[in-house]
């Protein structure tokens, strides 16, 4: 990490607050998530929920997979075009392309996660599908933001 801290220079403000606010855009969906589905922290299923919740959660599931992968998407290219225009970073540096490798492989479990939760709300299992893609969602994030993240706007903050 010491060659990826040395060779790029502090992000503009505006490219700081640019990934701050997505990564906001990802916790309010996270958030938005929660608050959806009243079972993420049990094994309950939507027996005791009205049929007004129930239809609300059932009409949700969709778009919230569908949003999933369009912010996601968005702010993975928009992270990436941020560090292509640091000095020294280009598609062939290794901290870059192994960055990319990782949204790379983000991208496709969460499609893989989508279907999944589409394939048990089609079974009627939708706490199980809304438990499902919070709990997998919020370790793929954790831990990329961990891994690659933090260091990298560390390295951007400190110099």
């Amino acid at each position: 990490m010491s060659t990826h801290q040395s060779n790029i220079k502090a992000l503009s403000n505006e490219n700081y607050q640019q990934i701050e606010l997505e990564h906001a855009r990802l916790e309010r969906y996270l958030a938005d998530l929660r608050d959806t589905c009243h079972y993420l922290d049990s094994e309950l299923s939507c027996d005791s929920c009205s049929r007004e919740k129930l239809a609300s959660c059932n009409g949700r599931i969709y778009s919230f997979m569908h949003d999933l992968l369009d912010i996601t998407g968005k702010h993975f290219q928009n992270e990436e075009t941020i560090m292509l225009s640091r000095p020294h970073v280009n598609e062939d540096y290794s901290y870059y392309r192994t960055h990319h490798q990782e949204h790379l492989q983000i991208m496709k479990a969460l499609k893989a996660l989508a279907e999944q939760c589409g394939e048990l709300y089609q079974q009627g299992a939708t706490a199980a599908a809304y438990r499902e893609l919070y709990g997998k969602i919020s370790a793929l994030f954790d831990e990329h933001s961990l891994a690659f993240d933090d260091p990298f706007i560390e390295s951007t903050r400190a110099a």
